[in-house]
Protein backbone atom coordinates (compact mmCIF):
# COMPACT_ATOMS: atom_id res chain seq x y z
CA UNK A 1 0.00 0.00 0.00
CA UNK A 2 1.37 3.47 -0.86
CA UNK A 3 2.35 5.13 2.40
CA UNK A 4 -0.14 7.99 1.92
CA UNK A 5 -3.16 5.75 1.38
CA UNK A 6 -4.87 4.28 4.42
CA UNK A 7 -7.34 1.41 4.32
CA UNK A 8 -9.86 1.56 7.15
CA UNK A 9 -11.18 -1.93 7.68
CA UNK A 10 -14.72 -1.64 8.99
CA UNK A 11 -17.63 -3.98 9.72
CA UNK A 12 -18.66 -5.55 6.38
CA UNK A 13 -16.91 -2.85 4.34
CA UNK A 14 -13.65 -0.95 3.97
CA UNK A 15 -13.17 2.74 3.27
CA UNK A 16 -10.13 4.83 2.42
CA UNK A 17 -8.24 7.97 3.36
CA UNK A 18 -5.74 9.57 0.96
CA UNK A 19 -3.17 12.09 2.19
CA UNK A 20 -1.61 13.72 -0.86
CA UNK A 21 -0.38 17.17 -1.93
CA UNK A 22 -1.79 18.95 1.14
CA UNK A 23 -5.17 17.26 0.55
CA UNK A 24 -6.86 14.77 2.82
CA UNK A 25 -9.52 12.91 0.85
CA UNK A 26 -11.99 10.41 2.27
CA UNK A 27 -13.53 7.78 0.00
CA UNK A 28 -16.85 6.66 1.52
CA UNK A 29 -17.69 6.81 5.21
CA UNK A 30 -17.77 3.26 6.50
CA UNK A 31 -20.52 1.57 8.44
CA UNK A 32 -20.89 0.52 12.09
CA UNK A 33 -18.00 1.96 14.16
CA UNK A 34 -16.78 3.80 11.08
CA UNK A 35 -16.52 7.13 12.90
CA UNK A 36 -14.33 5.53 15.56
CA UNK A 37 -12.09 3.91 12.92
CA UNK A 38 -11.70 7.20 11.11
CA UNK A 39 -10.97 9.11 14.30
CA UNK A 40 -8.24 6.63 15.23
CA UNK A 41 -6.68 6.80 11.76
CA UNK A 42 -6.69 10.59 11.77
CA UNK A 43 -5.04 10.62 15.19
CA UNK A 44 -2.32 8.26 13.99
CA UNK A 45 -1.28 10.71 11.25
CA UNK A 46 -1.67 13.81 13.44
CA UNK A 47 -4.80 15.00 11.67
CA UNK A 48 -8.33 15.85 12.75
CA UNK A 49 -11.71 15.77 11.04
CA UNK A 50 -11.26 19.41 10.01
CA UNK A 51 -8.27 18.40 7.86
CA UNK A 52 -10.52 16.35 5.57
CA UNK A 53 -11.24 18.56 2.57
CA UNK A 54 -13.21 16.23 0.26
CA UNK A 55 -15.52 13.25 0.76
CA UNK A 56 -15.88 11.09 -2.36
CA UNK A 57 -18.87 8.77 -2.47
CA UNK A 58 -18.73 5.63 -4.61
CA UNK A 59 -22.47 4.98 -4.27
CA UNK A 60 -25.45 5.44 -2.02
CA UNK A 61 -25.83 2.12 -0.21
CA UNK A 62 -26.06 2.35 3.57
CA UNK A 63 -22.75 0.64 4.37
CA UNK A 64 -21.05 3.52 2.52
CA UNK A 65 -23.25 6.44 3.57
CA UNK A 66 -24.15 5.69 7.20
CA UNK A 67 -21.61 8.12 8.67
CA UNK A 68 -21.39 10.73 5.93
CA UNK A 69 -23.74 13.26 7.53
CA UNK A 70 -21.78 13.19 10.78
CA UNK A 71 -18.39 13.32 9.04
CA UNK A 72 -19.60 16.26 6.99
CA UNK A 73 -20.67 18.06 10.17
CA UNK A 74 -17.27 17.43 11.80
CA UNK A 75 -15.16 18.31 8.77
CA UNK A 76 -17.25 20.77 6.78
CA UNK A 77 -15.91 18.96 3.70
CA UNK A 78 -17.97 18.85 0.49
CA UNK A 79 -19.49 15.52 -0.52
CA UNK A 80 -18.85 14.46 -4.13
CA UNK A 81 -20.91 11.88 -5.97
CA UNK A 82 -22.94 10.94 -9.02
CA UNK A 83 -26.44 12.45 -9.21
CA UNK A 84 -27.99 9.13 -10.26
CA UNK A 85 -27.43 7.87 -6.72
CA UNK A 86 -29.28 10.72 -5.00
CA UNK A 87 -32.37 8.53 -4.53
CA UNK A 88 -30.25 5.90 -2.78
CA UNK A 89 -28.82 8.56 -0.47
CA UNK A 90 -32.32 9.86 0.28
CA UNK A 91 -33.62 6.34 0.89
CA UNK A 92 -36.31 6.41 -1.78
CA UNK A 93 -34.78 4.54 -4.70
CA UNK A 94 -37.52 2.54 -6.55
CA UNK A 95 -36.04 -0.96 -6.36
CA UNK A 96 -37.55 -3.55 -8.71
CA UNK A 97 -37.27 -7.28 -9.23
CA UNK A 98 -34.85 -9.20 -7.04
CA UNK A 99 -33.19 -5.92 -6.00
CA UNK A 100 -36.23 -5.26 -3.81
CA UNK A 101 -34.43 -7.48 -1.28
CA UNK A 102 -31.68 -4.87 -1.19
CA UNK A 103 -34.27 -2.15 -0.72
CA UNK A 104 -35.82 -3.96 2.23
CA UNK A 105 -32.43 -4.49 3.89
CA UNK A 106 -31.57 -0.82 3.37
CA UNK A 107 -34.88 0.30 4.89
CA UNK A 108 -34.35 -1.85 7.97
CA UNK A 109 -30.80 -0.62 8.36
CA UNK A 110 -31.73 3.05 8.06
CA UNK A 111 -34.30 2.60 10.83
CA UNK A 112 -31.93 0.74 13.14
CA UNK A 113 -29.12 3.31 12.92
CA UNK A 114 -31.37 6.39 12.66
CA UNK A 115 -29.85 7.26 9.29
CA UNK A 116 -29.72 10.92 8.29
CA UNK A 117 -29.60 11.72 4.55
CA UNK A 118 -27.28 14.36 3.14
CA UNK A 119 -26.96 16.40 -0.04
CA UNK A 120 -24.26 16.10 -2.68
CA UNK A 121 -22.25 19.31 -2.75
CA UNK A 122 -20.65 18.47 -6.09
CA UNK A 123 -22.34 16.27 -8.68
CA UNK A 124 -19.93 14.58 -11.06
CA UNK A 125 -20.07 12.64 -14.32
CA UNK A 126 -17.93 10.02 -16.02
CA UNK A 127 -14.31 11.04 -16.69
CA UNK A 128 -14.57 14.21 -14.61
CA UNK A 129 -11.12 15.13 -13.28
CA UNK A 130 -11.06 16.40 -9.72
CA UNK A 131 -8.13 18.68 -8.95
CA UNK A 132 -7.40 17.05 -5.61
CA UNK A 133 -4.75 14.66 -4.27
CA UNK A 134 -2.68 15.06 -7.43
CA UNK A 135 -5.65 14.26 -9.68
CA UNK A 136 -8.66 12.01 -9.11
CA UNK A 137 -10.70 10.95 -12.14
CA UNK A 138 -14.32 9.82 -11.86
CA UNK A 139 -14.99 6.43 -13.49
CA UNK A 140 -18.73 5.80 -13.74
CA UNK A 141 -19.25 2.05 -13.21
CA UNK A 142 -23.00 1.34 -13.08
CA UNK A 143 -24.21 -2.14 -12.12
CA UNK A 144 -24.40 -2.18 -8.35
CA UNK A 145 -26.30 1.12 -8.51
CA UNK A 146 -27.04 3.44 -11.43
CA UNK A 147 -24.68 6.12 -10.13
CA UNK A 148 -21.93 3.82 -8.85
CA UNK A 149 -18.48 5.36 -9.40
CA UNK A 150 -14.87 4.43 -8.99
CA UNK A 151 -12.15 7.02 -8.49
CA UNK A 152 -8.85 6.71 -10.34
CA UNK A 153 -5.91 8.23 -8.48
CA UNK A 154 -3.57 9.43 -11.22
CA UNK A 155 -0.31 9.65 -9.21
CA UNK A 156 -0.47 6.00 -8.10
CA UNK A 157 -2.54 4.47 -10.91
CA UNK A 158 -4.90 2.93 -8.35
CA UNK A 159 -8.62 2.62 -9.03
CA UNK A 160 -10.81 2.82 -5.93
CA UNK A 161 -13.50 0.61 -7.40
CA UNK A 162 -16.23 0.77 -4.76
CA UNK A 163 -18.39 -2.35 -4.81
CA UNK A 164 -17.89 -3.19 -8.48
CA UNK A 165 -15.51 -6.05 -7.69
CA UNK A 166 -15.08 -7.95 -4.43
CA UNK A 167 -12.30 -10.25 -3.36
CA UNK A 168 -11.92 -12.34 -0.23
CA UNK A 169 -10.24 -15.58 0.83
CA UNK A 170 -13.47 -17.36 -0.11
CA UNK A 171 -14.29 -15.87 -3.51
CA UNK A 172 -13.54 -13.24 -6.12
CA UNK A 173 -16.44 -11.76 -8.00
CA UNK A 174 -19.29 -9.30 -7.85
CA UNK A 175 -21.98 -8.56 -5.30
CA UNK A 176 -24.89 -11.04 -5.01
CA UNK A 177 -27.51 -10.51 -7.71
CA UNK A 178 -30.15 -9.13 -5.33
CA UNK A 179 -27.88 -6.20 -4.40
CA UNK A 180 -27.49 -4.94 -7.95
CA UNK A 181 -29.91 -2.37 -9.36
CA UNK A 182 -28.81 -2.36 -13.02
CA UNK A 183 -26.89 -5.57 -13.91
CA UNK A 184 -27.38 -4.88 -17.61
CA UNK A 185 -24.52 -2.36 -17.36
CA UNK A 186 -22.01 -4.99 -16.24
CA UNK A 187 -20.30 -5.60 -19.64
CA UNK A 188 -19.76 -1.92 -20.43
CA UNK A 189 -18.42 -1.17 -16.95
CA UNK A 190 -16.01 -4.12 -17.13
CA UNK A 191 -14.76 -2.86 -20.48
CA UNK A 192 -14.18 0.57 -18.97
CA UNK A 193 -11.87 -0.88 -16.31
CA UNK A 194 -10.05 -2.99 -18.89
CA UNK A 195 -9.44 0.08 -21.04
CA UNK A 196 -8.30 2.09 -18.02
CA UNK A 197 -5.78 -0.67 -17.17
CA UNK A 198 -4.98 0.62 -13.66
CA UNK A 199 -1.82 -0.42 -11.82
CA UNK A 200 -4.03 -1.65 -9.01
CA UNK A 201 -7.53 -1.78 -7.55
CA UNK A 202 -8.79 -1.09 -4.07
CA UNK A 203 -12.24 -2.54 -3.48
CA UNK A 204 -14.54 -1.62 -0.61
CA UNK A 205 -15.10 -5.32 0.00
CA UNK A 206 -11.75 -7.08 0.00
CA UNK A 207 -9.14 -8.85 2.07
CA UNK A 208 -5.74 -7.31 2.76
CA UNK A 209 -4.31 -8.02 -0.70
CA UNK A 210 -2.29 -5.26 -2.34
CA UNK A 211 -3.88 -3.14 -5.10
CA UNK A 212 -1.73 -4.93 -7.68
CA UNK A 213 -2.87 -8.33 -6.43
CA UNK A 214 -6.51 -7.23 -6.43
CA UNK A 215 -6.25 -6.13 -10.06
CA UNK A 216 -4.66 -9.46 -10.97
CA UNK A 217 -7.58 -11.23 -9.31
CA UNK A 218 -10.03 -8.98 -11.16
CA UNK A 219 -8.31 -9.80 -14.46
CA UNK A 220 -8.53 -13.55 -13.78
CA UNK A 221 -12.19 -13.18 -12.88
CA UNK A 222 -12.90 -11.32 -16.14
CA UNK A 223 -10.96 -13.88 -18.19
CA UNK A 224 -13.31 -16.61 -16.94
CA UNK A 225 -16.49 -14.82 -18.01
CA UNK A 226 -18.21 -16.49 -20.96
CA UNK A 227 -17.97 -13.50 -23.28
CA UNK A 228 -14.27 -13.02 -22.49
CA UNK A 229 -13.09 -16.53 -23.33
Amino acid sequence: MPRNIYQLRNAFVNFYLIEWDNDLVLIDGGFIAGIYKLKQQLKSINKTFTDINHILLTHGHLDHTANITRIKELSDAPVVGHPKDKAHIAGNYPYTGSARVCGALEAIGRTLINYKPFALDLEVCDNKRLEIAGGMRVIHLPRHTTGHCGYYHEPTGILFSGDFFQCSPLRDGVAPFFLNSCPENFPSSIEKIIQLNPKGIYSNHCDESSPKKQFERFSRFVSRLPNKK
